[in-house]
């Protein structure tokens, strides 16, 4: 029976159920990423299609988080939770039996229902476990679980694929969530039933899904369909339209699924702003890079998920130790320095070429890596820290939803880039009489540094808004 108090061994049982549910959401994500030049060629798609077998995941989480903590305030975190494992277990089983991308997506759908439910509240169930005096700890030792999975995801991953084919990179993980179904019916509390049963924002929840869904769409599309054509400008105008109706609407609502009033607080503000930046450029980087490898140096799944798995190694190794810190220290200026030491990292990454020698490609990814070791926990510590308990799982799914919005983002733009830029290149270099197999590399690693190029832009912006924000 998990103990009530914080100081029982209540708190390291829910730090395990936090962790494992961390590890299983940040491996789903991280898995694919390294399959998607091998969806490209297995359901013969273009860069800008495949890569929605990442992004629906992400489209999900970021438009239904939200809506799950609500629901987690009224029917408890426990259900919610166990549930999500349910979930997520039936939409891996699923996956292996699809023929064409449409099917693979209805049940990348269904697994990423599963993964919104987990995301949206495992933050607290650990930071309400913990005191405060502790929580940068506890987030520190979190962080390793959320390293593992984002440094397995592409190296099981890679391996998977070249030994039994992309099917593995689902049927492998089924075990893992029924592991994490059980450990959390057994490791949560049972929590006592709300004194007054928090109202369900239906009409909040849908205008914030369709809002996202119309951003990133939009983003998608802006490359094949032009970025000024009438249906790409349109999603735009959508989006920013719903949003707009979203926030003067839940303003006055007594439950909202977004409750923008945790804005008022600059340093959750600040944070927030800073991890959306942040984030958007790491998921460049993680979404193009594999087609770098595999596609202009010719690397194996396998090695390339060796060198993707270096980013996350910087998370394992600095992320407990910066944790810790942060309650010594000003978690402020630790998560800034950790986004300039990722910052540098990316402007070694538009350095790589078609001869670049592997130790540039490895230097330029363990930089990136270090830094997100150093920033990761502190700046979960402060989004967390500032708000009072009441607000624990709203502040939750709202950093979680801020997350997955960014992770959405850039990985649309990662898609409608890459493709662009690769096909400018790729006509750029067409009169020079080279070989179709020369040409295609020389205009995917085009591309690649362009994208690059963007992605310390995407950087120094992050830099930028965590110096200047998250100040008391």
């Amino acid at each position: 029976m998990v103990a009530s108090s914080p100081q029982g061994r209540g708190k390291w049982w829910a730090l395990a159920a936090a962790g494992i549910g961390s590890f299983t959401t940040t491996l789903d994500g991280n898995i694919v990423k390294i399959a998607l030049p091998t969806f490209s060629r297995v359901f013969d798609i273009s860069p800008n299609s495949a890569v929605w077998v990442a992004l629906v995941n992400y489209l999900t989480l970021a438009g239904l988080m939200l809506t799950f903590a609500m629901v987690a305030d009224r029917v408890g975190r426990k259900k919610v939770y166990i549930l999500g494992f349910a979930v997520l277990t039936a939409g891996l089983a699923l996956s292996p039996l699809a023929h064409n991308l449409p099917q693979l997506l209805a049940f990348r759908v269904l697994q990423s229902l599963g993964a919104a439910m987990i995301s949206s509240i495992g933050v607290a169930i650990l930071t309400s476990a913990f005191p405060p005096s502790e929580r940068g700890k506890a987030l520190g030792i979190m962080s390793i679980t959320t390293g593992l999975g984002i440094t397995l995801g592409p190296l099981a991953g890679g391996f998977l694929i070249d030994l039994f084919g992309w099917q593995a990179i689902f049927v492998a993980r089924v075990p893992l969530a029924i592991a994490g179904l059980a450990l959390s019916w057994v490791a949560i509390k049972t929590e006592p039933p709300p004194s007054t049963k928090r109202g369900l924002d239906i009409s909040g929840s849908v205008l914030f899904l369709l809002a996202v869904i119309a951003l990133v769409l939009g983003i998608n599309q802006g490359q094949p369909r032009g970025w000024t054509s009438p249906p790409v400008l349109s999603l735009f105008s959508l989006a920013a339209i719903l949003f707009a109706v979203l926030y003067f609407t839940e303003r006055w609502k007594l439950h909202p699924v977004a409750d923008f009033a945790l804005f008022k607080n600059r340093v959750f503000a600040g944070a927030l702003i800073t991890l959306f930046f942040r984030n958007l450029s790491q998921m460049l980087v993680l979404v193009i890079t594999p087609f770098y490898l595999v596609q202009a140096r010719l690397f194996s799944s396998s090695l390339s998920g060796v060198f993707l798995m270096l980013v996350p190694l910087g998370l394992l190794s600095f992320g407990p130790l910066c944790g810790w810190l942060s309650d010594k220290l000003s978690p402020r200026w630790i998560s800034s320095a950790g986004v300039f030491v990722m910052f540098l990292g990316f402007v070694l990454l538009t350095q790589l070429g078609l001869n670049s020698s592997t130790w540039m490609i490895v230097l330029g990814l363990i930089v990136c890596g270090v830094g997100l070791g150093i920033f990761e926990a502190p700046n979960i510590g402060m989004i967390m820290g500032a708000h009072p308990m009441e607000k624990m799982n709203a502040a939750s799914a709202m950093s979680s939803t801020v997350r997955q919005l960014s992770h959405a983002t850039g990985v649309a733009m990662a898609g409608a880039i890459f493709t662009s830029r690769q096909l400018f290149h790729g006509s750029m270099l067409a009169g020079q009489a080279l070989d179709p197999g020369m040409l295609k590399r020389l205009s995917v690693v085009g591309g690649f540094r362009d994208a690059m190029l963007l992605t310390a832009a995407l950087g120094l912006v992050a830099v930028f808004a965590s110096f200047i924000g998250g100040k008391r």
